[in-house]
């Protein structure tokens, strides 16, 4: 069982199913997402196969879930990204080889304030 994990830019929260924080960000994710990001993050650094995401995943479901694994990446990189601001995917596809935790994401800048833009107007610049 995975106890509250912290990866390089996430942290999945055990004791509260569900929820993951993401560069200080709170993002809850639905029981499939959240299983999904488990699996991924029980094998940090490694490319996870298919079918043993969907083995892990959706216990007894069919071996072969090509467009429901791809599904739920996407529904997942999308929930992320947009809760944490990231421009990079936290979750990878290596063709051929399977899923991974991107650990090098890259963070959009913060947006500006207002006070950022009065003490602009201030300083003249």
């Amino acid at each position: 069982m995975l106890s509250n994990r912290e990866l390089a830019h996430i942290t999945i929260r055990t004791d509260n199913p569900g929820l993951v924080l993401v560069n200080d960000a709170e993002i809850v994710l639905p029981e499939t997402l959240f299983r999904l990001v488990k699996v991924l993050a029980e094998h940090e650094g490694c490319c996870v196969i298919l079918s043993d995401i969907a083995a892990q995943v959706w216990p007894g479901g069919p071996a072969r879930m090509t467009r429901q694994v791809d599904y739920h990446v996407a529904r997942l990189n999308g929930k992320l990204m947009k809760g944490a601001g990231l421009r990079t995917r936290p979750v990878v596809v290596r063709r051929g080889w399977g899923y991974l935790l991107n650990t090098t994401v890259e963070w959009l800048p913060p947006l500006p304030t207002a006070s950022d833009n009065e003490g602009e107007m201030r300083n003249g610049t």
